[in-house]
């Protein structure tokens, strides 16, 4: 099922992460009620006249916890704190999975942008999953022109801006912290480097390689799976939330994706994996969420705050981490 997989990871990624470019739409890009996928085969099911989901409004306190199957690893994603960073009002949301925890300083203002960006680009892509995919992969049926085209970029760079720091412990309760307010600037700087953006994409087209990919067949397994996107209520550790379910079905597997935005935090109630063939399943689903209570895992101040910027600057230019050291303190504590 290796291609299978790949084709099922590729289809999750545009329709999570919204990439690809948005093409011209119709009739104000609402979703098909009855779903037929077209000559490009890949019928879509369902829908309710468009996505109207918005991104959960972050506030401290709010955390979410997910787990995945029976294992008992948890990880907990928590509205910790507020900090004004330059001027801009920001959250910090902590990830704590049991003996580690990091904690990053965001903006809402720009996931929330970004997050609406998504769910126009999503709702386009729901009218015909297949021939979107089609359309973005440009004549020469390039998967990575999907990822890496400049209005992508473009979008990565912007949704890359809302991080602001990064706080995580090297042992012993010595946190250390990264600023990545220059991270945006850097990267820009060098993607405008021919040389950058042509080893980006050769990259990717390995990585395509190493997985036995071939354009061709995975388009042919793309046309098997039939999509669906429907309004749902779900029961969420005992709570009934409102959401939309996405399914993908493929004669070998499928992949269904609930989200609401009832959830705080993150709006991913439970995503489940199946394979028909081995008769394996994986399912990762809400264990818990509540809006009060975040426990800092990473108290005090950082001991050291770098500069990540510096660090892409040093790599594009071939100079490696090693090349110098880190900035003094700069910030960065709760």
């Amino acid at each position: 099922m290796s291609r299978l997989y790949l084709v099922l990871v590729l289809v999750l990624g545009l329709f999570l992460f919204g990439c690809g470019e948005q093409p011209e739409q119709g009739a104000g890009g609402e979703v098909t009620e009855s779903g037929e996928g077209g000559p490009s085969g890949g019928e879509l099911s369902g829908g309710g006249g468009g996505i109207g989901l918005d991104a959960p409004e972050l506030e401290v306190g709010q955390w979410i916890t997910y787990g995945v199957d029976d294992e008992p690893q948890e990880a907990t994603f928590g509205v910790l704190s507020s900090e004004t960073f330059e001027g801009t009002e920001c959250l910090w949301i902590q990830i704590d999975w049991g003996e580690s925890a990091a904690q990053m300083l965001v903006d809402p203002a720009v996931l929330s942008e970004a997050f609406d960006s998504y769910s126009m680009v999503a709702e386009t892509f729901l009218e015909d999953p297949a021939q979107y995919i089609r359309d973005n992969m440009g004549e020469a049926g390039d998967v990575s022109a999907m990822f890496t085209s400049e209005e992508n970029m473009e979008n990565a760079l912007e949704f890359i801006g809302a991080f602001k720091m990064i706080r995580v412990d090297q042992g012993g309760g010595q946190i250390l912290a990264l600023d990545l307010s220059g991270v945006p600037d850097a990267l820009e700087e060098m993607m405008e480097d021919p040389a950058f953006s042509q080893s980006f994409e050769q990259g990717f087209q390995s990585g395509m390689v190493e997985g036995e990919a071939d354009i061709d067949e995975i388009m042919a397994e793309l046309d098997r799976i039939d999509f669906g996107w429907d309004p749902t209520e779900v029961d969420v550790q005992g709570t009934s939330v409102s959401g939309y379910e996405f399914t993908m079905i493929h004669p070998d597997g499928g992949v269904e994706v609930v989200i609401s935005d009832e959830l705080p935090v993150i709006p991913l109630a439970h995503a489940k994996f199946t394979d028909t063939q081995s008769g394996e399943e994986h399912v990762l689903e809400v264990r818990g969420f509540g809006f009060d209570g975040v426990e800092d895992k990473l108290p005090g101040e950082a001991v050291q705050t770098m500069d990540a910027a510096m660090f892409l600057q040093m790599m594009g230019s071939g100079g490696g981490p090693g090349a110098g050291g880190g900035a003094g303190p700069m910030g960065g504590g709760m």
